[in-house]
């Protein structure tokens, strides 16, 4: 570890949760009213989005433009077949 605080600790969690709240009020939202975005949601520290491809090089801008020490991977899943829940 270079940075930050240790894996896995409370005060770590915490802080998580700090920075992600405000990157959702502050930038996310705004993709989300402006249709950009179509779906976000976030599990712990892996935030998944749905979007058009389009679209990608401005929701990187807007994700990178928040804070230079946060890094997003970008995953690409373009042919994902969900499963069917039958009754």
């Amino acid at each position: 570890m270079t940075g930050g605080g240790p894996t896995g600790h409370p005060i770590t969690s915490c802080g998580q949760n700090i920075v992600m709240s405000a990157f959702e009020k502050f930038k996310i939202q705004g993709l989300l009213d402006s249709g950009v975005l179509k779906l976000y949601d976030r599990w712990v520290d892996d935030t998944f989005v749905r979007n058009k491809i389009s679209d990608r090089d401005i929701i990187s801008q807007t994700f990178h433009s928040f804070n230079k020490n946060l890094e997003f991977t970008p995953v690409s899943y373009t042919h994902l077949t969900l499963p069917t829940i039958l009754p």
